[in-house]
């Protein structure tokens, strides 16, 4: 019996980390406001790109600025961008 619980402990955890992690690819991440009506998309220059999570239905990697506009997204607040 603890040797079916532990593999399903391990499959488990398998199967929610393969869905949190995001592919290396996503240069812009797009994010759904909390109450669902905003499409914002940040990309690495953006101080919370880091902390921005593909975890709700709806958002989503894209490859470039353009492809998130194409798509409807709107480009997340400049205040909050690193000076270059």
């Amino acid at each position: 019996m603890k040797s079916i619980l532990r593999v399903s402990f391990i499959a488990v955890f398998f199967i929610s980390f393969s869905f949190a992690t995001v592919d290396k690819s996503c240069i812009v991440k797009g994010n759904i406001s909390y109450n669902g009506n905003k499409k914002i998309y940040f990309t690495s220059i953006h101080l919370d790109y880091p902390h921005v999570k593909i975890n709700r239905a709806g958002e989503r990697c894209f490859k470039t600025e353009e492809e998130a506009k194409r798509a409807g997204w709107r480009k997340a607040p400049t205040s909050s961008y690193h000076k270059k």
